[in-house]
């Protein structure tokens, strides 16, 4: 498993704990961004620093959306549905996610499901 380089690691601390989702999001953040970044059986993308980068700022813009209005969280609930490597990495990272006394946590929780109902729906219209 790749690890993300520190000045990478550095912004996302800096940037979460200027953000609504604070520090305690790190851990998830962290793990979503390489699982997308680096995914599992991909080709390894070494010289490339700007994928990392572009992981960082879509997963962070969806995490901020789900803090967001109705309109925010169902705008980042479609476009994780349409980009399964991302679904799938959010989901399989909501463990991380602190279980008490972290209000944002159920809002994430809450886009990922909404997400997968997303999903559902746009399978039955094709």
């Amino acid at each position: 498993m790749r690890a993300l380089a520190m000045s990478i690691r550095v912004g996302m601390r800096q940037a979460a704990g200027e953000s609504a989702l604070g520090p305690e999001i790190l851990e998830f953040l962290e793990a979503v961004v390489l699982m997308v970044a680096h995914p599992i059986g991909a080709p390894a993308r070494t010289g490339e620093p700007g994928h990392v980068q572009a992981a960082v700022k879509l997963v962070s813009e969806l995490l901020e959306a789900s803090l967001g209005d109705d309109r925010a969280v169902a705008e980042a609930a479609d476009a994780l549905a349409t980009d399964m490597p991302v679904l799938a990495a959010f989901f399989q990272n909501l463990d991380l996610l602190p279980s008490s006394g972290y209000s944002p946590a159920d809002a994430i929780a809450t886009l990922v499901v909404t997400a997968l109902s997303r999903l559902e729906e746009i399978n039955a219209e094709q």
